[in-house]
């Protein structure tokens, strides 16, 4: 066989195999995703301040008076983290999402959209009637025309966010933020249906409830894991601090709620603006939401900031995005776990002050 005709068989090969063989997916990355004025927009992050932003998750149309313009994105309203439904329960690549659409929408605001009259589920522009409670979405970031609610009193009506994932053990963590307390609730958990057959759904052995302890951070609002420990970090979103000069503290604690370091404070005043929401990301970068609280308590303008860590120690934070209308949950996601091309969603612009009661 002649030099030139083994090379055209290595080059027909070659394209054969480009042709049958199944082609690499794009390198996945990091998505920091942040719920806040009602949408869910999403920092394509880089490492620096201001990354590339897009619109993941719009809460209504361009025009919500009337059914003859474009529809909406996807339209709902939105708070809070995200959470991806487990393997193996009929969702599977689905996430919720706290949604508040039908009240926002329909019942406080005067008068209500057009897209309230309608009654077609097959329409984009379909609401429903649900009460607030959990949006289940597919990996695009489309509704699914399904919502998960309860008629508990107070919990239908102000849920903020999801449980974004259960620590190795399995207990759960949880901040009353009102009263100074961080939750660690211990199993028993139920495992079945049968574990709560009553009309409540109750269980019908409780679970372990103690005070997890927060030394220095008297009133908790987040909890993370930190990467290949069993710590944690805890966010403090009021205290110490001053309202209305910012506030707030971040700590890592060890596996016992014992005080290990200080990662952010409010030094100098405006370094931190009162934490609420946090993840990490695969480089173990620490995102956050900040609410900016102003002297009567109210929020200002909010911010999504990160911390970086090199050889372990903590940077100076770097702002993402800024003048933001109640930031509250952060979630980071592998993009792979979604199916969007964000560089083809609305670039989400940065907000002026004056849409967000103050600066920051």
């Amino acid at each position: 066989m002649s030099t030139a005709h083994h090379r055209a068989l290595l080059v027909f090969a070659a394209a054969l195999a480009a042709l049958l063989l199944p082609r690499a997916s794009a390198r996945a990355f990091d998505v920091v995703l942040n719920a806040q004025g009602e949408f869910m927009d999403a920092y394509l992050v880089n490492g620096k301040a201001f990354p590339p932003k897009y619109v993941f998750i719009d809460p209504d149309p361009p025009n919500p008076d009337s059914l003859s313009g474009p529809p909406p994105r996807v339209g709902r309203h939105v708070n809070g983290q995200l959470c991806f439904f487990p393997s193996g329960f009929g969702h599977d690549g689905q996430f919720v999402v706290s949604d508040d659409t039908y009240r926002e929408s329909c019942l406080d605001r005067n008068p209500p959209e057009a897209r309230c009259s309608v009654t077609d589920r097959g329409s984009r522009f379909y609401i429903g009637k649900d009460p607030d409670g959990w949006g289940v979405f597919d990996r695009t970031g489309q509704w699914k025309k399904q919502h998960i609610h309860t008629a508990w009193p107070g919990f239908d009506t102000t849920p903020l966010g999801t449980d974004p994932g259960q620590p190795p053990q399995g207990n759960i963590y949880v901040a009353e933020t009102g009263m100074g307390k961080m939750w660690k609730y211990s199993p028993p958990f139920p495992s079945s249906a049968a574990d709560c057959s009553n009309p409540d759904h109750l269980v019908t052995t409780p679970p372990t409830k103690t005070v997890f302890p927060t030394p220095g951070e008297l009133t908790p609002a987040a909890i993370v894991r930190v990467p290949g420990t069993d710590h944690w970090y805890i966010d403090s979103v009021l205290l110490p601090g001053t309202p209305g000069t910012g506030g707030g503290i971040i700590n890592e604690y060890d596996a016992n709620g014992v005080f290990v370091r200080t990662i952010v404070q409010n030094v100098p005043p405006g370094t931190l603006l009162n934490p609420l929401g946090m993840d990490v990301g695969s480089d173990g970068t620490l995102y956050y939401a900040e609410l900016n609280l102003n002297s009567d308590l109210s929020t200002g303008c909010g911010r999504v900031s990160m911390v970086r860590f090199v050889s372990g120690v903590p940077q100076p934070p770097q702002v993402l995005g800024q003048n933001l209308s109640f930031p509250d949950g952060v979630t980071v996601v592998d993009s792979s776990q979604l199916r969007v091309n964000f560089t083809k969603l609305p670039r989400a612009s940065e907000p002026a002050p004056s849409t967000c009661s103050g600066g920051g």
